[in-house]
């Protein structure tokens, strides 16, 4: 389906693609709908031109997703109401999506169903830029969990790129990065048990060795 130009409705409803889909460049002039059908392997509409709706409703997808470099689409494409579960054993499994270039306002995305890909040309500033749109996006929407879900990936991110290991394994086991503001008081109690039994076993030597104080003995005379 390269290239190919969709005047009027197009109907993918049920249909089952077991190899690579490629609707690269397509352009959709009408209605198209992919409900209930399944993508076996990477689906890309990589600069696709959507100019009425593009719903997958029911979708499956077992494999990566490309809507790269896609700039040209009137209304927002819902990516919410698709699964990403195996045939084989139903497992609920997060899937690449690829938004280089392409308008992320136009997309409704789970993000517990999605993880961002880029191009490997993409820059650390462009990957920010996606990641921080997307952020804003979620928060527009209301979607909390996926919202939290990106922004431990964007901090991961850029840790990784600024060589924070230390940092950020602070902030992850901290306080989960600052979505589970309970672990500090996990912790204090936790180092406060950990030093107070270190003490109680260690005060004998501790008295014995480390604050030893030397008999002195002093003779009084009488005058």
């Amino acid at each position: 389906f390269f290239n190919c130009n969709f005047q009027g409705y197009a109907d993918f409803i049920n249909t089952k693609f077991l190899e690579q889909a490629h609707f690269s460049g397509a352009e959709f002039g009408s209605r198209a709908v992919f409900g209930s059908s399944v993508f076996a392997q990477e689906a890309s509409f990589k600069g696709v031109k959507v100019l009425d709706d593009l719903t997958f409703s029911n979708t499956v997808f077992l494999d990566n997703l490309d809507f790269s470099n896609a700039t040209n689409i009137k209304n927002r494409i819902d990516l919410t109401v698709v699964n990403t579960d195996t045939i084989k054993d139903g497992m609920k499994t997060r899937r690449g999506i690829n938004l280089t270039n392409s308008d992320i306002a136009k997309f409704k995305i789970d993000y517990s169903l999605f993880y961002l890909e880029f191009d490997s040309s993409a820059s650390y500033e462009y990957r920010s830029n996606v990641y921080q749109t997307l952020l804003n996006t979620f928060k527009n929407d209301g979607y909390t969990e996926s919202y939290e879900i990106l922004d431990k990936e964007y901090k991961d991110f850029a840790y990784d790129k600024k060589n924070m290991w230390f940092i950020r394994t602070l902030d992850k086991y901290w306080w989960d990065y600052g979505y589970a503001k309970q672990y500090i008081f996990y912790w204090t109690f936790g180092f406060l048990a950990w030093f107070t039994l270190c003490n109680f076993f260690l005060y004998p030597f501790l008295q014995r060795e480390v604050y030893k104080i030397n008999h002195i003995e002093t003779n009084f005379k009488s005058s």
